[in-house]
């Protein structure tokens, strides 16, 4: 369970799952089951799916070698406001 503004939520539904979502709702994005889009997204959720494609980016795989952080926040930008949360995608790039 997570408290999210004063109310318990379950986690699993709340978190983990909508961090697999599409910012303008796409339904071609698996395990993705309540349709949520924009800013029905909790923040948390938006936050972990932007700091996971982040550390996707800029850390080294098997298949590639990792991004520069220039690089990573070009992506971030470029997938603001379809694939992530614009705002949560602005404050990211401010920092890193």
């Amino acid at each position: 369970m997570l408290r999210l503004q004063n109310e318990w939520v379950d986690a699993d539904r709340y978190v983990v799952v909508p961090v697999g979502a599409d910012w303008t709702g796409n339904e071609n994005i698996v395990g993705y089951p309540d349709g949520l889009k924009g800013k029905e997204i909790p923040l948390i959720a938006a936050i972990i799916a932007v700091a996971d494609t982040y550390d996707a980016m800029t850390t080294d795989r098997p298949y590639r070698k990792a991004l520069s952080r220039e690089a990573a926040n070009s992506e971030l930008l470029r997938c603001s406001g379809t694939q992530l949360d614009p705002e949560v995608v602005q404050a990211a790039v401010e920092v890193l």
